[in-house]
């Protein structure tokens, strides 16, 4: 799937992986709208609010 309008300056596929990815959390009953919101944000080179940018992961 491509999202493309006037003012985008990016042009994103989304893969098979991805897809499946989608499909998988949408039978878990999780909420995909953020990850729609973020990837049109970025596809339109919009900034992120601080909570969701690139950040050092944590952990073992």
């Amino acid at each position: 799937m491509t999202m493309m309008n006037d003012n985008t300056l990016r042009r994103i596929i989304r893969s098979p992986k991805f897809r499946k990815d989608i499909r998988k959390a949408e039978k878990q009953g999780k909420n995909i709208d953020l990850a729609d919101w973020v990837i049109t944000k970025l596809a339109n080179d919009e900034p992120l609010p601080a909570k969701h940018r690139d950040h050092a992961l944590t952990g073992n």
